[in-house]
């Protein structure tokens, strides 16, 4: 055979190969080939959709590392993740022994109750069942009593969940939970890096938020009777008349000076007074309700400031604090009985009355302030209210 031959016979042989090779479902090889490229595309699109995930991550990071307050923190990172990421519940559970967070986000304004994604723990005891390798997230299903407990608002559908770790100084301080109705969405040994490192940063985030909370309540507590102190009445207040302005509620504000003080002081000492100080501020506590304003104003002076009671109830709940404060029993070093009273200056005023804020507060600090002037010129141990009929409404 000549080699003209030979090639030529060659170049057939190539040309009836490759058309086997390239028919559908002609061999082997072909099968083959079709299932890499199945797979290929198949990591592709993984790949593509970790690019997403990886994308949103990132702005849902950045967003939750500049917040603005707390409660937007905890906005974040449960309505917005559960937008960004389509799924059914996301709560927050967050180990507060002492209620310090509660009490952080109560100064804040926030009305706990109303906080139904965020879960409050006395101990970490609930989640020895759930993150038993350290760090590691918990993939996939929960029974009812757990359910109750991480997501109490939600129905009893069955779910997968995933349940992260937050972790700050190798110390547990709560869990992001995530719940989806799609019961193969989170299954046990799942991929869990972007959700681990979510979990960092929200950890930071958490924790910085508290942190910043402890300084902000640090700054504005009267260091003696561990009651707030003047700057928070200051910075509220404010807050407060604008509520009331906007939802129409009714505002009074009392102002307590403890009688004859200086007499204690001096004839007791200053321990005694100081005493004195911390008994009086603890019977007032006891005396109203958790979210009256409620500050040392100065010296031997309290300020009280509520909504929403008329001017009879705020008569009322003037006179009862007064009453408890008289029936106080203070004993001297010697074990005699310490006699206390208390003069109430009472400002009363309507959100129709309310017209500049600032000024406004000044108007009612000055009115109680005299209100308590003429309690303490008829003899003290009474309440005296503001004698502007305008205003009291």
């Amino acid at each position: 055979m000549t080699g003209k031959k030979r090639t030529s016979k060659i170049k057939s042989m190539m040309k009836y190969f490759s058309e086997q090779l390239l028919a559908p479902d002609s061999s082997e090889f072909t099968k083959e080939n079709a299932d890499l490229r199945k797979r290929l595309r198949a990591f592709v699109n993984q790949a593509n959709e970790n690019q997403r995930k990886l994308i949103l991550f990132e702005s849902l990071e950045i967003e939750i590392i500049q917040f603005d307050s707390f409660v937007n923190l905890l906005y974040l990172l449960t309505e917005k993740y559960r937008n960004v990421f389509s799924l059914d519940v996301v709560t927050i559970a967050l180990i507060d022994t002492n209620q310090e967070i509660r009490s952080i986000l109560n100064d804040d304004g926030v009305d706990i109750n109303k906080l139904d994604k965020i879960i409050f723990l006395e101990n970490n005891d609930f989640f020895a069942s759930f993150f038993k390798n350290g760090e590691k997230p918990y993939f996939g299903q929960i029974d009812n009593k757990a359910r109750k407990v991480l997501f109490p608002s939600s129905g009893g559908n069955p779910s997968s969940v995933a349940l992260i770790p937050l972790v700050r100084h190798n110390k547990l301080i709560g869990s992001l939970n995530l719940r989806s109705y799609d019961i193969s969405r989170f299954v046990y040994g799942g991929v869990s890096d972007f959700i681990e490192h979510f979990g960092a940063v929200a950890s930071v985030c958490l924790e910085n938020a508290v942190l910043f909370g402890q300084v902000q309540r640090s700054s504005m507590t009267d260091a003696l009777t561990g009651i707030k102190n003047r700057r928070f009445l200051d910075e509220k207040l404010p807050i407060v008349l604008s509520n009331a302005m906007h939802s129409d509620d009714a505002i009074s504000f009392c102002l307590l000076d403890i009688d004859r003080f200086k007499t204690v002081n001096d004839t007791y000492g200053h321990a005694t007074g100081d005493l004195v100080l911390k008994q009086v501020a603890k019977t007032i506590s006891s005396a109203i309700e958790p979210s009256f304003l409620f500050a040392r104003f100065g010296g031997e002076e309290f300020a009280i400031a509520f909504t929403r009671k008329s001017l009879s109830d705020t008569k009322l709940i003037a006179e009862s604090i007064r009453k408890k404060i008289e029936e106080t029993n203070i004993m001297d070093s010697s074990g005699e009985p310490i006699r206390l009273t208390v003069s109430i200056g009472v400002k009363h005023i309507s959100s129709n009355d309310i017209k500049n804020e600032n000024s406004h507060i000044n108007f009612i600090f000055k009115a109680a302030d005299d209100a308590l002037y003429r309690a303490k010129e008829n003899g003290r141990n009474g309440v005296e209210i503001d004698n502007d009929d305008s205003c009291q409404q």
